[in-house]
């Protein structure tokens, strides 16, 4: 199929757009300034002659506002151009914790932008992933951000006890995922996470011993990390450290059992 992939220059887009090309789908990056899904503009002339759309866009940091229109309204404008240029099935790309009372913005906003595109009468499917590691693009990614932490430091610190749980998944997997999807859309929304649930603080280590580092954890206390997420240099922001700490977990038996797809560990990288 032509595939309109939006997202496609982010970390995302550099895990999925080699998987769509090996698929044989002909993929049409959504470009700027020719298009912008927040304002609508080009999108008609983006979507000309496409028949699916993969929707990758989001960011973890942001005013509630600025979330609220690149998640939301972005979402419901490109739903409605889709629809308009007869492109029958759409992927959505969200994140896991997505809640229309979560404790973010970003959790918020993503769950009002997946009621868009259930509301709609495309082939849809939504993936919600976990935390993703692996082959990807440029951008956020908090593999990336914690190893560059592990280079550049004697020691790490660790945010309060270190407890909470992660489930990370292969950016291969998500790829394989959204390819399935597209093949068999099925109005359903999938949980994506890899098969370990790990403290932070055994991510922390396998990527440590992924990068041949010393592992030295140092306690570090909430509140200070929750004052320096507001400083610019600082691996998270506050949404993201409130995420981090609440845990990032799902239950992904059906993705990987719908999809045919072997989970693959998370190794550090």
């Amino acid at each position: 199929m032509r595939v309109l992939l939006v997202g496609a220059s982010g970390y995302l887009g550099g895990a999925i757009r080699p998987a769509l090309d090996a698929a044989g789908h002909e993929v049409r990056p959504l470009s700027r300034p020719g298009a912008d899904i927040v304002t609508g503009a080009g999108l008609a002339a983006a979507l000309e002659g496409c028949e699916a759309v993969v929707h990758l866009a989001g960011a973890l940091r942001g005013s509630g506002d600025f979330l609220e229109a690149l998640h939301v309204r972005g979402t419901r404008n490109l739903v409605e151009a889709s629809r308009a240029a007869g492109a029958r099935r759409f992927v959505y790309v969200s994140a896991a914790g997505a809640s229309p009372g979560g404790a973010t913005a970003y959790q918020r906003t993503k769950a009002r932008a997946e009621e868009a595109v259930r509301a709609s009468d495309l082939e849809w499917t939504v993936l919600r992933p976990t935390v993703v590691f692996g082959p990807g693009g440029p951008g956020p990614n908090l593999v990336r951000q914690l190893g560059g932490v592990l280079r550049a430091a004697p020691v790490m610190p660790v945010f309060g006890d270190g407890r909470y749980l992660l489930q990370p998944v292969s950016s291969g997997n998500l790829a394989e995922g959204v390819v399935a999807a597209l093949a068999a859309p099925a109005r359903r929304t999938y949980d994506v996470g890899g098969p370990e649930r790990l403290p932070y603080v055994e991510v922390l280590r396998r990527i440590a011993a992924a990068l041949g580092r010393p592992f030295r954890p140092v306690p570090f206390p909430v509140p200070l990390a929750r004052a320096l997420t507001r400083l610019p240099g600082f691996p998270l922001g506050p949404e993201e450290l409130t995420m981090l700490l609440a845990g990032n977990t799902c239950e992904a038996g059906a993705f990987f059992r719908d999809f045919g797809i072997r989970a693959e560990r998370f190794e550090g990288r």
